[in-house]
């Protein structure tokens, strides 16, 4: 019996994310999260009044005015949650509904809380504080303007002692704007020229009545794309509040690992500011503990004087010594091992002035040139991506080359549902999956402190993009540079971000695009000297594409140096998901619904008659998902394996896309609700630190050619693995005889590849059944399994043609399985915040094959989490299989009491079984 278990990254559970934040002052603070009010008016009506039929300006409306008939909205949150809630809007997340609130654009809204300020802030500097709202606010506290700002890059940060009354109730009111003209259209200019206009750049999404994309502030994706609809969110989207502070303040602190030695001692260079928004001039001490994360013990303590002149700032700098540093490393490769840098500020009087407590990392952090400099000989690049030359596409961490294998990240909710919660699941699944490197994608968010510091505990890297992709001469070129400032000071602390990149696909060497790029890399020089910047995605040999399999002699043409978009192979998540944004009768059949399916996934109608030729026909709409999840889990196995196996000519491998915006069939590894879908399992089994190959040429192979695939050894360990056993098996057809064996013997080295062996099987000449797996099994010199690969394929005639009809024609005549799940350790009862593990075995009792088995519990509440550590399996007859698996309860869930949850068994050919288990969520 063949066990898999995984360990859960418990640690990275329940992260406190408002104690590890980006920047936490340790000072006199007041949430105001929580129920607000908000309603609607007319674009001016709330800042006007009808008189005698003329429109007289009103300094500000009555608070009763703007509370009346209002609507309560939790924050952070927007105005569609709000609606939502009051059920006055049909949840856009569902079929088409998303058209039905575009009306809540075309209104201002407003914002109304009380709150209480104790009477001891009198005579210190109070800013009002939030990391995204959207689109434009402007604030009055107790009817006093405080200010107004614009875009969800920019954060909002205004100073309010002057409005506020100490030691009573106050109000705060928020008049929040969409971007002007939020749900028009404009024309694609490039479509509707000639297009020999070389001002004007064809971007290869863009439909000719693209909404204003680019023409804001704003994320670029809210307003559409091809994964993503219509929903630009009205609202305060991060927790806002109330600081108070002295006169003489910290700002940006920042360390940097300049150097570590042979006995892990780190050179480490420290730096902050010191402002006095003082009128007279000050001194003060500046102290620095440092201590481990979690940890209490200081490692390291030391002081400076400062003497600031008034209304100044003065920046402190120095370098200081951490012995026996523990070294942050990415995930599987070591231990994410974090510390914390704990600054204080007295003044003249020995008075606590400032406090901030910051997180980083001990690590080094290099780029350098790919190995083999011939890989690309002969090999025509565009001459826009390569006007620089090639990058330095290797990214070396603590002295060691590291592949990178990843994906793209979009915003996590189309309505900027940013809550703690939504991050830790989905990037959880991530880390377990093996996802070192994700790349935050131009046209969405820069990305929360939330994400950071997951990232930063999980040993996640980070490829931040800024919005150059989408920037236009009508957003605010200074709020634009004030936002890449406090952005770059707000996250260049994290051990995480390893890269800053201009943008997403745009042409890196047009007069305005350099303009725009050497002003933003003279801010990131100036501000984070330590991270390189890359100009554009792609660029400089960076690849976008590439999916599928691809012959050996065919991989520098297609994979240049580094892959920063791949894939493109959607995979639809499971019937259940399906059925929860859409009607059966929308999704099946493709033809006569195509404009219902093009609005949640574009790319199943793209080349349907293609498809079908390879894959098969679909009878029903479980066929048509296991279709497709067939033809994307061959297309991730194979370019993640091949990208590995030619590390470091080719030195990462990042997928579109990790998550999904809203509920889609996507190309995309997690589905909206967190469902992890074949392609993850593809990509998890596919990217295993040791690993054996036999990396595919062609998706059909002939009757009676030499299969004789190369048996390879890939290694992301730093140290060589030898003695090593590969057992070949194929297994033919719907009852999986074995028609071939072969066992390899070799090593690997440290952070490599090895080819150790071919297989020599003779594909027959006349099969009668097409279909066959191929198996590949790694033991280590005691004999212990250490892993599996496998590969689905196909026989077809002399030209390389399915002659079965694609690979689901022959499965259409497999016989449909009963696989009984037996379940133990489920749990009962739970509490919030609390995990628990249970068991799920499978035994083929069948004569047959099985393909495509699947766990899935359909009818998860909202805050209750399912891990399952493999999916997606095949079993041969007589196999057995014990997955490890989890539920979680987080503080989302809203649900107290006894509820039934169904455990679903589904597969290609193996009949839907149902299980019911009772659980008891106490609160």
């Amino acid at each position: 019996m063949r066990k898999i278990f995984l360990i859960f990254l418990l640690a990275s559970c329940f992260i406190n994310m408002h104690a590890s934040r980006t920047f936490s002052t340790g000072l006199d603070e007041i949430s105001l999260d929580g129920t607000w009010t908000v309603k609607d008016f007319e674009f001016g009506m709330g800042m006007w009044k009808p008189s005698f039929r003329i429109l007289l300006v009103d300094p500000l409306p009555d608070p009763q005015q703007l509370t009346k008939d209002a609507y309560p909205v939790r924050i952070p949150g927007c105005v569609r949650q709000a609606l939502i809630e009051a059920n006055k809007i049909p949840h856009p997340y569902i079929e088409e509904q998303a058209k039905q609130s575009l009306w809540v654009e075309e209104k201002e809204w407003w914002f109304v809380r009380y709150f209480d300020v104790p009477d001891n802030w009198k005579g210190k500097l109070v800013t009002l504080e939030c990391n995204m709202v959207n689109y434009r606010a402007d604030v009055w506290i107790n009817q006093v303007w405080i200010g107004v700002t614009e875009g969800n890059y920019l954060r909002l940060k205004m100073g309010a002692e002057n409005a506020l009354k100490y030691g009573e109730k106050n109000i705060i009111t928020i008049r929040m704007r969409p971007p002007e003209n939020s749900t028009h259209s404009i024309p694609d200019l490039w479509f509707m020229s000639s297009r020999n206009d070389p001002t004007l750049q064809r971007r290869n999404w863009v439909t000719p009545t693209n909404p204003q994309n680019g023409e804001f502030l704003i994320s670029s994706c809210l307003f559409g794309w091809d994964w993503g609809t219509h929903i630009v969110p009205i609202g305060i989207l991060q927790p806002i509040k109330l600081v108070a502070r002295n006169r003489l303040q910290l700002d940006g602190p920042f360390m940097i690992t300049r150097n570590i030695s042979s006995d892990n001692n780190a050179e480490l260079d420290f730096s902050v500011s010191v402002l006095n928004q003082g009128n007279e001039i000050h001194h003060g001490i500046v102290d620095l503990k440092i201590h481990q994360k979690g940890k209490t013990q200081t490692l390291l303590q030391k002081s400076w004087q400062v003497e600031v002149p008034a209304e100044s700032t003065v920046k402190l700098s120095d370098s200081i010594l951490l012995a026996n540093a523990k070294l942050w490393w990415p995930v599987r490769l070591g231990e994410q091992l974090l510390y914390e840098m704990d600054i204080s500020l007295r003044d003249d009087a020995g008075i606590l002035s400032d406090n901030a407590v910051e997180s980083f990392g001990v690590r080094t952090l290099q780029k350098v040139a790919n190995e083999d400099p011939h890989w690309l000989d002969g090999i025509e690049l565009p001459e826009s991506e390569m006007v620089d030359g090639e990058y330095n596409w290797t990214f070396v961490i603590n002295g060691k080359k590291v592949f990178t294998q990843g994906a793209n990240w979009i915003p996590i909710d189309a309505m900027l549902d940013t809550h703690p919660e939504r991050y830790r699941y989905i990037l959880r699944l991530g880390a377990a999956a093996g996802v070192n490197l994700l790349r935050v994608w131009g046209e969405g968010l820069y990305e929360t402190d939330d994400f950071y510091n997951l990232c930063d505990s999980l040993g996640i890297m980070v490829w931040q993009d800024f919005w150059i992709g989408s920037y236009t001469p009508a957003q605010s070129q200074e709020s634009s540079w004030k936002a890449v400032i406090t952005n770059i000071k707000r996250t260049r602390n994290h051990p995480s971000l390893v890269l800053y990149c201009g943008g997403n696909e745009f042409d890196a060497s047009r007069p305005d695009r350099k303009q725009q790029l050497d002003k933003l890399i003279e801010l990131c020089e100036r501000y984070d000297p330590t991270r390189d910047f890359h100009k554009a995605s792609p660029h400089g040999a960076d690849e976008h594409g590439g999916m599928g399999i691809i012959k050996q002699s065919e991989r520098s043409r297609v994979y240049k140096r580094y892959i920063s978009e791949g894939g493109y192979y959607q995979v639809w998540p499971p019937r259940s998901d399906m059925l929860s944004f859409m009607r059966e009768e929308h999704l099946f059949p493709i033809y006569g619904n195509e404009d219902r399916l093009g609005y949640r996934s574009l790319k199943l109608i793209k080349e349907p008659a293609k498809n079908e030729k390879l894959y098969g026909v679909a009878r029903n709409l479980d066929e048509l998902i296991h279709i497709e999840a067939l033809r994307g889990v061959i297309g991730w196995q194979a370019q993640l394996e091949n990208t590995r196996l030619e590390k470091y000519k080719v030195s990462g491998c990042l997928f579109w896309g990790f998550n999904d915006i809203w509920p889609l069939a996507s190309d995309h590894m997690i589905f909206y609700n967190g469902t992890a879908k074949p392609n993850y399992f593809a990509f998890k089994k596919a990217g295993l630190p040791l690993l054996a190959t036999a990396s595919q040429q062609y998706e059909v192979l002939k009757p009676g050619e030499l299969y004789d695939l190369s048996v390879c050894l890939i290694n992301d360990y730093f140290d060589s693995k030898n003695d090593l056993h590969v057992e070949a098996t194929i297994f033919m057809g719907e009852k999986g005889d074995i028609v071939y064996q072969k066992q390899f013997s070799g090593s690997v080295p440290a952070n490599g590849t090895n080819c150790i062996g071919k297989l020599d099987w003779v594909i027959p000449a006349e099969p009668k059944q097409h279909n066959f797996l191929l198996r590949l099994d790694l033991f280590n010199s005691n004999n212990k399994f250490i892993s599996r690969n496998e590969y689905t394929c196909m026989i077809g005639d002399e030209n390389r043609n399915s002659v079965s009809g694609g690979f689901f024609g022959e499965y259409h005549n497999w016989s449909k399985n009963e696989i009984l799940p037996t379940i133990k350790k489920f749990p009962d009862k739970m509490k919030q915040l609390e995990e628990k593990n249970f068991l799920i075995s499978y035994k083929n009792t069948s004569q047959n094959i099985i393909m495509g088995l699947e766990t899935l519990i359909t009818n998860l509440p909202e805050g209750v989490r399912f891990y399952i550590d493999e999916n997606y399996i095949h079993l041969t007859p007589g196999e057995e299989i014990t997955l490890n698996a989890s539920l979680q309860i987080s503080e989302r869930a809203q649900i107290h009491g006894p509820i039934e949850l169904i455990i679903q068994t589904d597969g290609w050919n193996v009949k839907r079984v149902i299980q019911k288990k009772k659980l008891n969520i106490e609160s």
